[in-house]
This record gives structure tokens, C-alpha cells and sequence, in this order.
């Protein structure tokens, strides 16, 4: 009674898997609760790690539960790469809120990893797409679109990207002109 089955299906790479469901979400909620911090952390690292092996060919359409699953296990450089991909997909369907939000979780697990060329190409990335959706929900003369956009010139500068960086001084200008 606690888990029922709920069908089948055909994952990616062809394997069938069944597909289960807790009875209430009180018992999903206590099994949770129950795991030590370590033990989710394990489990959520080998769940994320094997979902993405079954989507290797694209991924983008569970990006954000394989951000939240590396959240979740304390692999905070892969959490923000799948946070960046769940907000350019975001992005691509005017869903602008919600790559705010996800910027904002990939940016915050940024700040938890050790310093690296990859950090900083991931946060230069998210401050970009960020940037992108504030203007959109905020307007362009927001005061959060131009802190987004410093820092993007700032990561942009750091890394010698010039084709991102003139992106960030585009959008900056953008935000100065409007």
C-alpha cells in the first residue's frame, strides 16, 4: 500500500522500466525525512548519475530534477552545469520566472564550488541567460539586470571569452539605453 505501480516505459536507451508511485506523498515525505544526510547524498548522486546515462543523447528536458539531484548530493559543479541547461531551455519557452529561479540555484551552488576556469564559464553562462530573463520580467532598467551583467563582463574579461563578453557589454548597453 505504500507504493503502487503506475506502467511502463521505454527509456532512451531502450530499456523498459517500470514505474512506481507512493501511495501518499506522507510516505515519499517520511522515507525522505528517515535517510541520514550522507546516505541522501549517496543516493541522490547514483540516481543523478544513472538518469543521465539513460538520457545521454539529451538531457535537457530533466535538467532541472539532475540539478536538484546534484544539489542534493553535494556535486555542486553539476548541479550548475544541469541548473544552466534547465534555464536555456526555460528561456527558449518564455518561461522567464522560472529561469530566474533556476539561474539563482545554479549561481548559489557556484558559490559552494572550489574556483576554476569551468566555475567561472558556468557562472558567466547563468548571469548571462539571467540577465536575459530579468529584462523580460523586471525590465531593462533593472537594477538586477545591471548586476548580472557586470558580473558577466567581469567573468567574461576573466576568461578572455570575447564572443560572450560582447554579448554582456551588448545587453549592458541595452540596460544603459533603455
Amino acid at each position: 500500500g505504500f507504493v503502487r505501480l503506475v506502467g511502463e516505459q521505454r527509456m532512451p536507451d531502450g530499456t523498459l522500466s517500470s514505474q512506481y508511485r507512493f501511495g501518499h506523498v506522507l510516505y515519499q515525505n517520511e522515507l525522505y525525512e528517515s535517510l541520514r544526510p550522507v546516505r541522501r547524498a549517496t543516493i541522490s548522486g547514483v540516481l543523478a548519475r544513472a538518469i543521465a546515462d539513460f538520457h545521454a543523447r539529451d538531457t535537457s528536458p530533466i535538467a532541472s530534477d539532475l540539478a536538484l539531484l546534484y544539489e542534493t548530493s553535494r556535486d555542486h559543479m553539476e548541479a550548475a552545469r544541469y541548473s544552466l541547461i534547465a534555464v536555456q531551455r526555460a528561456v527558449g519557452v518564455f518561461a522567464y520566472r522560472e529561469a530566474i529561479t533556476l539561474a539563482s540555484r545554479g549561481l548559489a551552488q557556484l558559490e559552494l564550488a572550489p574556483e576554476s576556469p569551468e566555475r567561472s564559464s558556468l557562472g558567466l553562462g547563468l548571469q548571462l541567460v539571467m540577465a536575459l530573463a530579468l529584462q523580460f520580467t523586471k525590465g531593462y532598467a533593472a537594477s538586477e539586470v545591471e548586476q548580472a551583467m557586470t558580473r558577466a563582463r567581469a567573468l567574461g574579461v576573466e576568461l578572455n571569452d570575447h564572443a560572450r563578453l560582447f554579448r554582456a557589454l551588448e545587453l549592458l548597453w541595452t540596460r544603459y539605453f533603455a
